[in-house]
């Protein structure tokens, strides 16, 4: 049976310099209660409350919360910062997430939307893994297709495996870069980039205070590059993790700060295995510079076909997956945008449409569905300064708008599509707040 006007809190405070309204002065806290609250014939609820308050004592003494705004109903409850603690930035969408519970319209923004498009950016990503092994540095194969991404490896353009390492002295696939079939060019200048499996690209610079070692610009440096005496290259990070190059930038072993990892062997520049410290092995077999099987540390083989040549000699489109089962599944990948050859715009499973993406002129990928079901859309407006506006619509149909600035979240206006409104408690009776 539910009690009557019954409700309990549990209190945080944020500080949040930078994050401000008009009437909240530069020494500030924001204070967030939550709890749940039953009243007679209702459901009980999870409810959250928050206020702006200014911190009276600078000097680190306790501060009183007099009271919230208007209709927030709480008591007094006091504030008390630890020693020495300075009112310093914290991370605003804490604070987003107190005022989506309070109903109010800025808050976060999602990493991504549907299957799934990063809401940023309007990268569309399709992540596959094929197969799974355990323990450390495990002999997985994971295949992502990432609209953006400028590479070539294992599987062509557009798809980047976990496997996928590889140091360049330039951002474009031309004749030294280092893809199966590809260049052997031998490194050398002021910058080295080095291509991650995650899409990502590092850039390098050559510092001769350090005697030559090739330093990225954040993180103390860390990581860095080394030529050694051989002619190879080592990329080292701040925990001893080692990636070890050929003179040209292949990738020849991968390891964790434990010494556990892997070694690639080669047949000219097409990778032909990968060898886990247990002796465990991946293989590779190819028709040309087509990677066409893959063989599982347990003896299973994956298949892949392409459309060969795509985007120019020897740099080819993955078009389907056969995995081995009883029976056999097959994906298709379609890629049905004449203007844009590396657009994915759905998948079919055994036959069967799975999955459809969309496309602006401009190239953001803008919706997904499945089988018609399931529909997300974007609407994508560049603006001056490296501002970006996606209006964001959900399946139901609700909308919210987010703002970006060089791919930072900016303010949300409407209504979030994956965040979910909660009601209002009655007026409360107690509250309590803790500093975080």
């Amino acid at each position: 049976m539910l009690r009557k006007h019954w409700l309990a809190y549990a209190g945080v405070v944020v500080v949040a310099l930078g994050f401000l309204p008009e009437t909240a002065s530069a020494a500030a806290v924001y204070i967030c209660r939550s709890g749940t609250s039953s009243v007679s014939s209702q459901v009980p609820v999870w409810v959250r409350d928050c206020w702006w308050q200014d911190v009276p004592d600078s000097g680190g003494n306790a501060g009183v919360v007099s009271s919230p705004p208007t209709g927030g109903g709480a008591g007094g409850a006091y504030v008390t910062p630890p020693a020495n603690t300075a009112i310093a930035g914290r991370d605003a969408q804490i604070k987003d997430a107190c005022d989506v519970d309070q109903g109010q319209v800025t808050v976060g923004a999602p990493a991504t939307v549907g299957n799934p498009i990063v809401l940023a950016t309007g990268n569309k990503i399709e992540k596959e893994v094929d197969f799974l092994s355990g323990g450390d540095m495990g002999l997985q194969l994971s295949r992502t297709y990432n609209h953006y991404w400028t590479g070539a490896g294992l599987f062509g353009r557009q798809w980047i495996s976990n496997f996928d390492y590889k140091l360049s002295t330039g951002t474009t696939v031309d004749s030294c870069y280092p893809r199966p079939g590809g260049g052997n060019c031998g490194l050398s200048g002021n910058v080295l980039y080095a291509w991650r499996p995650d899409g990502t690209t590092l850039k390098f610079t050559l510092n001769s205070e350090l005697g030559g070692i090739y330093v990225t610009s954040g993180n103390r440096g860390w990581p860095r590059i080394a030529q050694r005496s051989d002619g190879k290259w080592v990329l080292t990070d701040e925990n001893n993790a080692t990636e070890v190059y050929s003179a040209s930038g292949y990738v020849e072993s991968v390891t964790n700060p434990y010494g556990i990892g892997w070694t690639y062997s080669y047949n000219g520049t097409l990778p032909t295995r990968v060898t886990h410290t247990s002796g465990r092995y991946v293989e590779f077999s190819w028709n040309g510079n087509q990677l066409i099987a893959v063989r599982d540390p347990a003896g299973n083989y994956y298949g892949y076909a392409y459309h060969a040549n795509q985007f120019g000699s020897g740099l080819h489109r993955l078009a389907s997956t056969s995995q081995p089962g009883d029976p056999a599944t097959t994906t298709v990948y379609h890629y049905e945008l004449s203007a844009r050859p590396g657009a994915l715009t759905g998948k079919s499973i055994n036959g069967t449409r799975y999955s459809t993406f969309g496309y602006d002129s401009n190239g953001y990928a803008v919706s997904t569905q499945h089988n018609g079901l399931n529909k997300n859309t974007l609407a994508y407006t560049p603006g001056a300064n490296g501002l970006l506006t996606v209006v964001s619509t959900n399946p139901l149909g609700k909308q919210a708008t987010y703002v970006f600035q060089d791919g930072k979240h900016k303010e949300t206006t409407g209504h979030p599509a994956l965040i979910a409104r909660r009601p209002m408690p009655p007026p409360a009776t107690t509250a309590t707040a803790t500093w975080r």
